[in-house]
């Protein structure tokens, strides 16, 4: 297995945390509050992280059957 260089962590360096964004919780009756404003405003945020070169991390919950 191959090693992945990582730039050392500050606590200056900003970077963009995402967690279980997911397309399923904006459907049905028990959908999230505003979900088109909301999906705009992820797009919004993660295009200007790019911009910046700043890292994103996605953080997705995963189990069998979903």
């Amino acid at each position: 297995m191959s090693k992945i260089s990582l730039p050392q962590a500050t606590s200056a360096m900003p970077a963009l945390l995402l967690i279980d964004i997911q397309q399923s919780l904006c459907t049905g009756p028990n959908a999230a509050w505003d979900c088109p404003t909301l999906i705009a405003r992820i797009n919004q945020v993660t295009t200007a992280a790019r911009q910046a070169n700043t890292p994103i991390i996605w953080v997705r919950h995963a189990e069998p059957g979903l």
